[in-house]
């Protein structure tokens, strides 16, 4: 099968982690052949071979004005319609003008839930959630078939609009060999070895809750030697400074640390030296992060929403996301070793049930691209 793979409005986060996958489980099939629509700067990350990448100007890549007249009007000069049995949209609005067999995967559960005005504020960012929501409802009904990573995120797309049993679920995968490298001895070296160890891995997106972890550290006395360490890198200045600041009013600053960037093949070392990995969000698609921990036995606190609990099913302690006082309870329980020790190997039982690699993945998506080919034929 001829593939398009459209990824422009790809560029940081679970986004990225799955093209990577992705990318590899591609280029090990000699029955397919694909061209991508790729930032430059992702392409050359992923080594996808100059033959195969449709290059497009950078003011396209870069803006959102740039994305959508490529994707009403410019496309045709760039994408031959006969050299492709199907387009597939990875970062949920793409081509919005193809009017052949297409598949588009929503995966930004924020364009779709009900809380993402309360939790961004300012007309600017809702201006734009506004813009970017449009184009993924435009997409959904263009496409003939919409993939989501989870129930969940099927059922609140199915909210906003009619799919009328379009709507495929297909879970990201993931693979352990990739994420085996030890830790970088700078970083390694920022672990006190002597305190329960709990960690929270992304972005400080409002929507990933970190405020109500900081807060249930607070609640915790300080004989118990709890600490926090944040995937939080260099370059995101703004976030650290705010974080520090939170953690100053809070006065448990000597108990957050900021460990930086953390290469993403070091992962699975990172899961395995910490005591407890935190996945507060307030929203989620799928949870990348919930299905890398347990895929390395680590002992899981989550929020309890609906895309946590289907991942995840028995193998997370869960607390509910509003509540510090809640997150601090059920943080004593998992610093318990008998109770840590019962939840890592619960999470490694549950990854064994849920997990799958990037070669059932892309087999899966491959059925769902033909039959979106073959959609209302008799």
């Amino acid at each position: 099968m001829r593939l398009l793979i459209h990824a422009l409005g790809l560029e940081m986060g679970g986004g990225v982690r799955h093209l990577s996958g992705l990318q590899q489980a591609v280029a090990s099939r000699s029955d397919l052949s694909v061209s991508w629509l790729l930032r430059e700067e992702l392409a050359t990350h992923l080594r996808v071979f100059d033959h195969s990448l449709i290059r497009v100007p950078r003011w396209v890549q870069r803006t959102l004005w740039g994305r959508m007249l490529f994707d009403i009007v410019l496309w045709r000069l760039y994408v031959k319609v006969g050299d492709f049995d199907c387009l597939v949209i990875l970062a949920n609005h793409g081509i919005l003008t193809y009017r052949h067999p297409s598949v588009v995967l929503q995966r930004n559960a924020l364009l779709f839930h009900p809380l993402r005005n309360a939790l961004y504020k300012g007309w600017k960012r809702r201006w734009k959630f506004d813009v970017q929501r449009s184009l993924a409802l435009l997409a959904c009904r263009s496409a003939r078939l919409v993939v989501c990573p989870s129930r969940v995120m099927l059922d609140y797309v199915s909210r906003c609009i009619s799919l009328d049993g379009r709507g495929r679920v297909v879970p990201h995968a993931f693979e352990r060999r990739e994420y085996l490298s030890p830790l970088n001895s700078d970083i390694a070296a920022r672990f006190d070895h002597s305190s329960i160890k709990v960690l929270f891995v992304g972005l400080g997106a409002p929507h990933k809750n970190l405020g109500v972890v900081l807060r249930g550290i607070k609640l915790i006395p300080r004989e118990k030697c709890i600490k926090l360490y944040l995937t939080i890198g260099e370059e995101d200045l703004t976030l650290r400074q705010s974080l520090l600041e939170q953690a100053r009013r809070l006065t448990i600053e000597d108990r957050v640390v900021l460990l930086g960037n953390v290469g993403q093949s070091e992962i699975g070392e990172l899961f395995r030296t910490v005591d407890v990995v935190v996945n507060p969000s307030i929203v989620e698609s799928f949870g990348f992060v919930a299905l890398e921990a347990m895929a390395f036995g680590a002992a899981l606190l989550a929020s309890d929403i609906e895309p946590n609990r289907e991942i995840c099913g028995d193998a997370a302690l869960y607390f509910d996301p509003a509540d510090p006082a809640d997150l601090a309870s059920r943080l004593l329980q998992l610093a318990d070793p008998y109770v840590n020790a019962e939840f890592r190997s619960r999470a490694l039982q549950r990854y064994e049930q849920v997990g799958t690699d990037w070669a059932v993945y892309l087999d899966q998506l491959m059925r769902v691209c033909t039959e979106a080919v073959n959609y209302g034929r008799d």
